[in-house]
């Protein structure tokens, strides 16, 4: 009799719903695919594309379809409930496929998912003619800005050194607290919504930690305000850079 059932792929590999308990396995055709634990079982999903494999009508992404009928018919185009809830699924998705990027320390990977999100919200939010809907996607925006902010600036980190990296937290820390006034710079009016600011408070501390922490590892000595400075124009972070001149001129 054939077996069904998914017992040996959990054996040994247990769940912990203080973490996210990921991995990337060798699937029988020789992909690469990563999976999720759950209490009750698992979530596999794809590396690339969407994390189901579907290609919606033939592209990619729900988005870059959304993207196309956009080019067809003009600003005007608006999304129906089912286009709703298609948008719904790709963002949930591809949540899920980033905190398990996150876990495993794909940074790379969990800034492309992460910024997937940020364009299907945003683009989502201006064709819908749902204003309350809008409004329920925006309060997605933090968690993304805060995942993208972390995954980017470890990115950097590795490529271009601690100032790019502190630059790039500081960009997501500045999204966030713009986040928290409840409206986007180029906002709808009819989209204004009630950001959780306890929760973008926790991010943007989160983000402080790391950013000092880089801070402290990278540059631990008084002596090294010189440097600093030096890598802080180079990655064009001329705000950090201003505040490390102050602390030269006041020693």
């Amino acid at each position: 009799m054939s077996r069904d059932d998914i017992d040996d792929l959990l054996d040994g590999w247990f769940f912990d719903d203080e973490r996210v308990v990921a991995r990337q396995v060798v699937a029988a055709d020789g992909r690469t695919v990563v999976q999720m634990r759950l209490e009750l079982g698992l979530l596999q999903m794809e590396c690339g594309g969407r994390p189901d494999g579907l290609r919606p009508e033939g592209f990619e992404t729900y988005h870059e379809l959304l993207r196309d009928r956009i080019s067809q018919h003009g600003d005007a185009y608006r999304l129906s409930a089912a286009q709703c809830r298609a948008v719904e699924r790709e963002l949930l998705q591809f949540y899920h496929r980033r905190v398990c990027w996150l876990a495993l320390h794909e940074y790379a990977q969990a800034t492309r998912d992460a910024r997937h999100s940020l364009e299907l919200i945003e683009t989502a939010r201006r064709i819908t003619p749902r204003a309350a809907w809008a409004a329920e996607l925006l309060r997605q925006r933090p968690l993304a800005v805060f995942h993208l902010a972390q995954s980017v600036a470890l990115v950097e980190l590795e490529r271009r050194g601690a100032a790019a990296a502190i630059s790039k937290l500081r960009l997501g820390i500045a999204d966030l607290r713009a986040t928290s006034s409840g409206q986007l710079a180029d906002d709808r009016a009819d989209q204004r919504f009630e950001s959780d600011d306890s929760e973008v408070d926790e991010f943007v501390a989160r983000l402080e930690e790391l950013s000092e922490a880089i801070e402290a590892h990278y540059y631990p000595r008084p002596w090294s305000l010189g440097e600093r400075l030096r890598k802080a124009i180079d990655a064009e972070d001329y705000e950090l850079a201003a505040r490390i001149r102050d602390e030269l001129e006041g020693q």
